[in-house]
């Protein structure tokens, strides 16, 4: 705070605020993680970015591009599309699975293995259907 840093202090702020939120929210439903919380933020500002930028407030956007990267400092190291396949492939071997009709099987072991926040599940969910529609 003291070395000015406005937009950090913004973003730790709006996260905390969200993880407060969640939290009170969590009574009601399943709780959610930080992580979760973060990729859903990261979710938002990029789509903000593309609205700032079709609008032709590239200041705007550039700020937003800056809390991108700010948030995804807190998030852990993410898996490549390349360790996410591996990963895939050796499970698949596992569970000896012989097409797309396996998928449900297939990705409740990838979920066990694969946390959601190393690797999207909308990734994980496309690395899974090409490696099924490939046997």
């Amino acid at each position: 705070m003291r070395a000015k840093e406005t937009i950090r202090v913004n973003v730790v702020k709006t996260i905390l605020s969200d993880i407060t939120y969640a939290e009170k929210a969590a009574a009601s439903t399943a709780p959610v993680s930080i992580s979760t919380l973060i990729q859903r933020a990261i979710k938002k500002r990029g789509d903000s970015v593309v609205q700032f930028r079709a609008s032709g407030r590239d200041d705007l956007a550039e700020k937003e591009q800056a809390e991108i990267g700010l948030l995804e400092q807190y998030l852990p190291k993410q898996m490549s599309k390349e360790d996410v396949e591996k990963a895939v492939r050796e499970i698949v071997d596992q569970v000896g699975a012989k097409g797309p009709k396996d998928m449900g099987a297939v990705m409740k072991q990838v979920a066990a293995k694969i946390d959601d926040s190393v690797a999207p599940k909308k990734l994980v969910a496309e690395v899974v259907k090409s490696v099924l529609q490939s046997l």
